[in-house]
């Protein structure tokens, strides 16, 4: 029998903790009022929209399309989830460190940090749909969006922020940190 153990820290802790909270909370928040209809939130796309956001922020490997069960299907496809959502995503992640408390003023996130960032709101996302969708469905979907979208090109979603021009003769060097 499988034992569980409980994180109680996380890789940017301490220098971000609030901040990480905060990115949490906000891609929490924001991504469920975004998806938010009059008939609730569809959970599938949401698993789908966390999953490609994760995916794309960890950059790991490629499939080539979402495989869901019968009777499953998301409103988005992984790659629509992202161009819809990343740029926000983006500004979450990269808000500025709240502001200083007792003496000790926080970093800003690390990119490192984003695809755990992203897991734990999917995680939570799962935990609060299990009722609609059967958290092996959710996990399957999450993680089939996040492997479809590690392999985007970033620079087709930030054009000039991912390559580095060398000049005319040489490949531009591909941007690997801030």
């Amino acid at each position: 029998m499988a034992t569980t153990t409980t994180v109680t820290s996380y890789p940017w802790q301490p220098d971000s903790t609030k901040t990480a909270l905060r990115a949490i909370g906000d891609l929490g928040v924001g991504l469920m009022n975004a998806l938010k209809t009059q008939r609730g939130i569809h959970t599938e796309t949401l698993m789908t929209v966390t999953g490609a956001l994760a995916g794309f922020a960890a950059q790991n490997a490629a499939l080539n399309s979402l495989r869901v069960p019968p009777g499953v299907a998301p409103q988005l496809e992984p790659l629509a989830a992202l161009r819809k959502f990343w740029l926000q995503t983006l500004n979450i992640l990269t808000r500025p460190p709240i502001k200083q408390l007792f003496r000790r003023q926080e970093v800003p996130l690390q990119e490192i940090h984003w695809p755990i960032i992203l897991g734990l709101v999917a995680s939570e996302f799962m935990r609060m749909s299990k009722s609609s969708l059967h958290p092996r469905i959710s996990a399957a979907i999450i993680m089939e969006s996040a492997i479809i979208t590690s392999k985007i090109d970033p620079e087709t979603l930030e054009p000039g922020k991912w390559r580095i021009p060398t000049g005319e003769a040489a490949e531009p060097i591909s941007r690997l940190r801030k």
